[in-house]
């Protein structure tokens, strides 16, 4: 079989890439708002015969070039030399390799995802409530295959082949290719959907592109890499304004539940810009009180007044008519609301030609966002205020039993512990970020009491799941906003031990955290040394340390998700 083979590098992949998400931002979309309803009745127990694989296209002749791995930093996906077959405009039919080629058979990859990684991926004990298992995987293993269901799957088994790998000890240069493989194709097929210029028809197909999207984010959460974040987040934005914008996402529960976990991802990224998003940029946040930035769904000119503007600061998250964030990440509606708010906040606060004089409006929604963050520590309720649960379960009455179960006291202990660790973590970035000139924060004494209060809630999870097969997802956010923040040792020292504890899950963010805070004290403890003279932990006490970590993420380069 004689074939013209073209080699394509991850790196000529992503130049390619955003090529492509360049020419769909700005593409118009008038799509309706009607509900997903996709049938998918069943669902096999992790058993895939001959038949799933019809259609996929032969794959043995993708021949790879990789570097070294011994050159490489350890844990650190392999950049390697990615040959696809380009001779088939359809991306060799949405291949996929061969069983036997795998690190381990595909039903162990894929019951490595289901029991183990998907459970991991939530902070809450919910496998009804759990969208990689009940939306992700099922979308992955839907047939008909299709380009955007074929990519979410070679996401998947990217995250699979490179995790079990680290939980059994065997990782490998071989292990980092085949993971490798798979991301490459995953790009090369959101790559030719995207080139079409055509948004698809079906409602699944949507859903599996965002979600591959967003696998992507995964893949590099589970490695540590931390240099393809923001592209993948970027690629996540386009292909969401480009099935239908928000008006589309927030039209059905299934749509929703993806659309939030974007939400999340991109809220989470902002807290580490220490500049303003441009107001027309993709990264803005006022995007999302809209479509699309600064016009309407039909692409017209939209004017906005101050009034509308002033409603746009004061938050746009109060729209959910099915909030499932609460237990797929373990942030209550109202945090998020005021994450929200804040984000906005800051990104108005730095980008003002008039920072120097704030006007008073700025001051007025400071008060309201502060007095909103610090009202929930008095007023618990407004934390756990009752929210309908949506079964989100899409194949099957019978949801996928989940190997450990606990109490529904203690689960909701979890909960409880998840919100109110995220719900610290805002205040503490409130007040790193929101720093308008000539005001005094009322609450900067206490910032060290916050800090301890928040390793309080991750401590408490901990406690709760000791010496169980019980593994919620780590609160990385929270947990490295008051690392950061930590200038007493006594806190410092909690830190770490919350870091050991949360590296037992074999995900490489932890670690490149990990490392980033140590970074962070060093230059605290150096600038207060400097400052005053003598030993740095008796400096600075109270308040906030003199050090941005927003700052040391820029200048590290840093990109990885802190989710």
């Amino acid at each position: 079989m004689s074939e013209q083979v073209r080699p394509v590098t991850l790196q000529r992949q992503s130049q390619q890439l955003h090529s492509a998400l360049d020419s769909w931002h700005d593409r118009p979309t008038t799509l309706d708002g009607t509900s997903a309803n996709v049938g998918h009745s069943s669902i096999p127990d992790i058993h895939v015969d001959e038949t799933f694989w019809a259609g996929t296209g032969d794959t043995t002749d993708v021949p790879m070039e990789f570097i070294p791995f011994e050159s490489l930093v350890e844990d650190l996906p392999l950049m390697a030399d990615v040959r696809i077959n380009h001779a088939d405009e359809s991306i060799a039919e949405h291949a996929l390799p061969e069983p036997l080629s795998l690190p381990g058979d595909l039903e162990d990859l894929l019951r490595h995802y289901r029991e183990i990684i998907c459970p991991a991926m939530m902070p809450t004990i919910n496998p009804s409530q759990n969208p990689w298992l009940q939306v992700y995987l099922p979308l992955a293993l839907q047939t008909p295959r299709s380009a955007a269901t074929s990519a979410l799957l070679h996401a998947i088994l990217a995250v699979a082949i490179q995790h079990k790998a680290k939980i059994e000890g065997q990782v490998s240069s071989s292990v980092s290719v085949h993971s490798a493989k798979h991301r490459a194709y995953t790009l090369s097929l959101l790559q030719g959907i995207l080139s079409e210029r055509h948004c698809p028809d079906d409602h699944a197909d949507r859903h599996a592109m965002l979600a591959a999207s967003m696998s992507l984010i995964t893949i590099d959460v589970f490695s540590g890499n931390k240099e393809s974040c923001n592209t993948y987040l970027k690629l996540a934005r386009t292909v969401l304004h480009g099935t239908g914008g928000e008006t589309w996402w927030k039209s059905s529960l299934k749509s929703s539940i993806l659309y939030q976990t974007f939400k999340c991802y991109e809220m989470v990224a902002s807290t580490a810009r220490s500049h303003a998003a441009a107001p027309n940029s993709p990264e803005s946040t006022r995007s999302w009180s809209s479509d699309s930035p600064g016009t309407s769904p039909g692409g017209e000119k939209m004017q906005f007044t101050a009034r509308e503007n002033h409603e746009n600061d004061r938050g746009g998250f109060n729209y959910m008519s099915h909030y499932t964030l609460d237990t797929s990440f373990g942030i209550s509606l109202h945090t998020m609301a005021l994450l929200d708010k804040t984000i906005r906040l800051v990104d108005k606060t730095v980008s003002s030609p008039g920072a120097c004089s704030p006007s008073g409006q700025h001051f007025h929604l400071a008060d309201e966002v502060e007095h909103d963050l610090y009202s929930v520590l008095s007023n618990p309720e407004l934390l756990s205020a009752p929210i309908v649960q949506h079964k989100i379960q899409c194949f099957d009455d019978t949801p996928w039993k989940s190997s450990t179960t606990l109490p529904t006291v203690i689960a909701d202990e979890l909960t409880e512990n998840h919100m109110w660790a995220f719900h610290y973590g805002v205040i503490l970035f409130y007040h790193r970020a929101v720093r308008l000139p000539t005001r005094k924060d009322h609450f900067s004494e206490n910032m060290q009491l916050l800090v301890s209060k928040l390793f309080d809630h991750l401590e408490n999870i901990d406690c709760l799941t000791s010496d169980t097969d019980v593994r919620p997802a780590n609160t990385l956010w929270p947990g490295f906003v008051a690392a950061c923040e930590a200038i007493n040792t006594d806190l410092r020292h909690r830190a770490l031990i919350w870091f050991a504890r949360a590296a037992k899950h074999k995900i490489g963010n932890i670690s490149q955290a990990k490392d980033l805070v140590m970074d962070i004290w060093r230059r605290v403890d150096r600038q207060n040394f400097s400052n005053s003279g003598h030993n740095a932990s008796a400096a600075g006490t109270a308040g906030l340390g003199p050090v941005d970590w927003r700052v040391v993420m820029e200048e590290s380069g840093f990109g990885t998700m802190l989710t």
